[in-house]
């Protein structure tokens, strides 16, 4: 799955919001920044995750955790990762911290999720032949903090990998993978307009 790039991502989220799609923007922010899989995300409830407000501190870090994860049956039954840029924190915790304790953190189902994804593509006009799928969003993640230069064995922990070396393969096939340059030049200029209101419509 081609990583997102986190331009496309920010574009994504200015288009969700304007059409006050707030839960699925959370839900899409989450996923890239925590570098979750879009499956086990869907199925999380508000209990099972810790904002800044749950934990009574001021420090921006939220705590998703994940009952049924994946890789469970060869890994810890339960699991969890966490987000921590600032803007993208005070955005969750706006979103979140409204919900009830047995809420899900997205409503829809995961073929609702998908449609409003193919909906904003659309409306960014990237095509399917780019192949950017919600399973890009934990690989989008992964190479947006490895190029922030997050050590190798923070980045292990983050993505709840067990082997170093499947970090290794993981980051080889994807960090030097961008589908941006091969975007129409006014594909391109759109994202970045978008891109540059993101900071307005999280805040």
């Amino acid at each position: 799955r081609p990583p997102v790039p986190e331009p496309v991502l920010m574009a994504m989220i200015t288009v969700a919001l304007a059409w006050k799609w707030r839960r699925w923007a959370a839900a899409t922010l989450a996923c890239f920044y925590s570098m979750s899989r879009i499956g086990e995300f869907l199925r999380v409830k508000r209990h099972e995750v810790l904002t800044p407000r749950d934990l009574l501190h001021d420090e921006s870090i939220i705590y998703i955790r994940f009952s049924a994860p994946k890789t469970r049956r060869r890994g810890a039954k339960v699991q969890y990762s966490t987000v921590v840029e600032p803007m993208v924190v005070s955005f969750l915790c706006k979103v979140w911290d409204e919900l009830g304790p047995n809420e899900l953190l997205y409503t829809g189902s995961a073929g609702a999720y998908r449609s409003r994804w193919n909906a904003v593509l659309a409306k960014l006009q990237i095509g399917r032949t780019f192949r950017l799928t919600p399973g890009g969003l934990r690989g989008g993640g992964a190479v947006y903090l490895h190029r922030k230069g997050l050590a190798l064995s923070e980045l292990m922990w983050r993505m709840r990998l067990q082997h170093a070396q499947t970090l290794g393969y993981y980051l080889q096939e994807t960090a030097a993978v961008s589908l941006l340059p091969s975007l129409p030049s006014e594909v391109r200029h759109r994202i970045q307009i978008l891109q540059s209101f993101f900071p307005h419509f999280v805040s």
